[in-house]
């Protein structure tokens, strides 16, 4: 099994008080790294993505989902992908953005349609979680992932930091976590062969700052 974990690019708090506690939309910034993030993955074969069920996590799954060569990958929400101490927000407000002196036009068809549907993802209260919970929704994951999805899969998660980097950890048969804690659209990769595991590549950003 291929895997390989990334996050949202940069986003904005529109609705709630606590940035770290809602379901918002990407920012400019966001849109256009996370559009530089799909065209790295563009030529891969993903057969299974995995997102947070967080908006702005979905929005930068779409964006990779859009650019993607091969349209077949299964997209699974998996709310054991989201923040710690996370509440979903229910007011959701599409705006008419527009990036200023971007002059491609795929960029404003993405942001057309900002928001995806979410219609089966229910409405949460903030629910006060500990790390060690936060830990075994991670590891509950990885196990669900390497024990129910073929072997030879390639997958692609879009996370959370927090989360990424759990998962990180239990991939390098670690326990700290926090020294994976990894940028927004940056990559990870790792190879799963039996009990054998290999680092391809951790948080690289580099195609990030190609113009």
């Amino acid at each position: 099994m291929h895997i390989t974990l990334t996050c949202n690019g940069e986003y904005v708090n529109a609705h709630c008080w606590s940035l770290w506690h809602c379901n918002d939309r990407l920012s400019e910034k966001g849109i256009l790294t996370s559009l530089r993030l799909a065209k790295e993955l563009k030529n891969q074969i993903f057969d299974y993505i995995f997102c947070s069920d967080f908006g702005f996590r979905r929005t930068t799954t779409d964006i990779i989902v859009e650019q993607l060569i091969y349209k077949e990958s299964k997209i699974i929400v998996d709310a054991n992908l989201r923040e710690k101490d996370a509440d979903i927000c229910t007011q959701k407000i599409k705006e008419n953005m527009k990036i200023a002196g971007d002059p491609n036009p795929e960029n404003a068809q993405i942001i057309s349609r900002l928001f995806i549907r979410s219609d089966s993802i229910p409405s949460e209260k903030k629910n006060s979680e500990t790390i060690e919970e936060v830990l075994v929704r991670s590891q509950k994951f990885l196990h669900q992932l390497l024990h129910t999805y073929p072997s030879s899969a390639n997958i692609l998660i879009v996370g959370s930091p927090i989360i990424n980097s759990f998962i990180i950890a239990q991939l390098k048969w670690e326990s700290a976590f926090t020294k994976y804690i990894t940028s927004p659209c940056s990559l990870s990769e790792y190879d799963q062969r039996g009990q054998k595991r290999k680092e391809i590549r951790f948080n690289n950003i580099q195609h990030l700052h190609l113009k």
